[in-house]
Order: C-alpha cells, then structure tokens, then sequence
C-alpha cells in the first residue's frame, strides 16, 4: 500500500486520509519501525563474516605466507587477498573454490585477510581486492584484481601449473 499525505491506494481504489494516517506520533512510530528492521537487516548482512574457502588454508602472519611459499616447492602458489567486507571477494570465493576442486593437485591455494595481514598486503602490493597473486618457485608470475571471470582464473593456472624452473 502506498501512503502519503493526502491519501492511499490499496490497488483498488484510493482512500482519502483520515485524521489516524495523519497524526505525526502514528506515523513517526511506523517509520521508527520500518528504520529499525531496515538497519537491523543491513547490519546483520554486512557483520556476516566470509566463511573461507574450504581449500584455501588461511595466512595471517608475514612468516606463515613465507613458510608457505617457501614450503610449496616448485608448484604453483595462489594467494587470495580479501577482506569479510568486501562483496567482490565473497564472490570470487566459491569460483576459487571450484577452481580448486576442479585442478586438484594443481595449485596450492591460500587465503590472506587484509585486515588481519596489512603489512604482507602492502608487502605484494595490493592496493585494491579481491587480489590475486599467482606464484611459483618464490617469484610472482602474474597478479589480478578486482573480480574477474572464472575463465581468466583458470587461463593462469592452465598457464603456471605445468611450467617447471620459472
């Protein structure tokens, strides 16, 4: 139903305002309520954190991310900058996710939150996310930002899991 000062209109017909519509306390009660339920949405949807990828193992320290390339060996490293916050990152996360399952043993995949690693953000660059880093043998092989499609995502692991001695 549509309201306003002078009337409403329910579909059918429209409806002349009656002194109830029209009293201020009436009308700041329903407003205060519509206000409450539309912040206690908007806080509930953007407090809800990223669940990580269940194939990405989670860095949060500058010598987990070194141990874990310097681990890795010759195979190809994939390091997901990201934060909760952002709705980009939330939705690169399942594509990551299937990219994983669907290369199994192809690449090792690893998530890094940038607010909980600032100084290994600043340490690769990043400068704006989703953020990834495609590595191998140490050495960054190539970088994307902002969401990209599957397809790009894909092109660089078919490009980087086969190479040996980059």
């Amino acid at each position: 139903m549509v309201d306003d000062v002078h009337g409403s209109f329910d579909g059918k017909r429209f409806k002349t305002a009656t002194p109830q519509s029209l009293d201020p306390i009436a009308n700041r009660d329903a407003c205060m309520r519509r206000i409450l339920l539309f912040f206690s949405l908007t806080v509930s949807i953007a407090c809800s954190e990223r669940q990580p990828s269940r194939s990405a193992a989670e860095l949060q320290t500058a010598a987990a991310v070194n141990a874990a390339i310097r681990n890795s060996g010759d195979s190809l490293v994939v390091l997901d900058f990201y934060a909760d916050w952002c709705d980009p990152c939330r939705m690169l996360d399942p594509v990551l996710e299937q990219l994983a399952t669907d290369n199994k043993g192809k690449f090792k995949l690893y998530g890094i939150k940038v607010d909980r690693a600032p100084e290994v953000a600043r340490a690769f660059g990043v400068q704006a996310i989703p953020f990834v880093v495609f590595m191998k043998g140490g050495k960054p092989l190539e970088t994307l930002t902002g969401l990209q499609p599957a397809q790009r995502y894909q092109e660089a692991i078919d490009n980087f899991a086969g190479r040996s001695g980059l």
